[in-house]
């Protein structure tokens, strides 16, 4: 009787158990399979890559409303090129703020409220933040569509997208591109995120395990975050215009012609 009641308990306490839920968030127009970019460093060409990345991102989705300056380079290589070329670092890091800082001061000082970070252009650093502000940080940042340049010390990454757990209120994962290549490195990484407490200092930080690696493993605490945020009111670009009336009953006479042609 006693096993009986025992086994009930388990099959009702089953059903009504709630499950862990975790949520996705992406940078916009970015998935596992596209909307980032991914290329291997030079010497200590992290940063470069990074603010690259995060560049060639947000032109491309500022191109879809407003009309860019002419000078402004398209392409990630020459967003690159043009970072490199004027710090001229060599093998030395240096840092994605002031890549973005001198590319916007240079391509974009007249049609943007500068100077750089201001209102919605924005550096964070979560120096001495507890993993849990971290974690919560980083959701936040992707759930408002943004990819996020995450350094530490010695090498800056580009975070695309996060999954977050509702019931542990952490991060469970973080896909990200690494310029310097891990093991088992295929673009995109995926790694598995949880938090640990330091047995030094009693510190928390974020451990972070790859998926297709779990012997590759790094600890983030400390970091540094470096991200673009743009509103309407902030940027004075023309917008790109609608096509006029004449030009749509254009195209409609074109295709109604070609439609014609094709029946005859």
């Amino acid at each position: 009787m006693m096993k009986f009641l025992l086994l009930c308990m388990v099959v009702i306490s089953s059903f009504f158990s709630v499950p862990a839920r975790a949520s996705e968030y992406w940078a916009k127009n970015v998935s596992r399979e596209s909307g980032w970019n991914d290329v291997p460093q030079e010497g200590g060409e992290c940063w470069a890559m990074v603010a690259s990345n995060i560049l060639c991102w947000w032109q491309d989705e500022l191109e879809k409303t407003y009309l860019l300056p002419e000078d402004a380079p398209r392409k990630f290589e020459d967003i690159k090129l043009s970072l490199v070329n004027h710090f001229n670092r060599g093998d030395q890091g240096w840092f994605v703020a002031r890549a973005f800082a001198w590319y916007l001061e240079t391509y974009y000082s007249s049609t943007v409220k500068l100077p750089f970070p201001k209102n919605n252009w924005f550096v964070e650093n979560c120096t001495n933040k507890n993993a849990s502000y971290t974690s919560q940080r980083l959701k936040e940042l992707l759930q408002a569509g943004v990819p996020v340049s995450v350094a530490n010390a010695a090498h800056a990454v580009t975070v695309w997208g996060v999954e977050y757990n509702d019931q542990s209120n952490s991060l469970s994962k973080i896909w990200l591109t690494n310029s310097m290549p891990n093991a088992g490195w295929d673009g995109l990484e995926e790694w598995n995120v949880q938090i640990v407490t330091s047995e030094k200092d009693g510190t928390e930080g974020l451990m972070l395990t790859l998926a297709s690696n779990p012997g590759e493993q790094q600890t983030w605490a400390g970091n540094s975050f470096d991200y673009l945020l743009f509103q309407p009111g902030d940027i004075t670009l023309p917008l790109v215009p609608e096509p006029s009336v004449s030009f749509l009953m254009l195209a409609g006479m074109f295709g109604w012609t070609l439609r014609r042609r094709v029946k005859e």
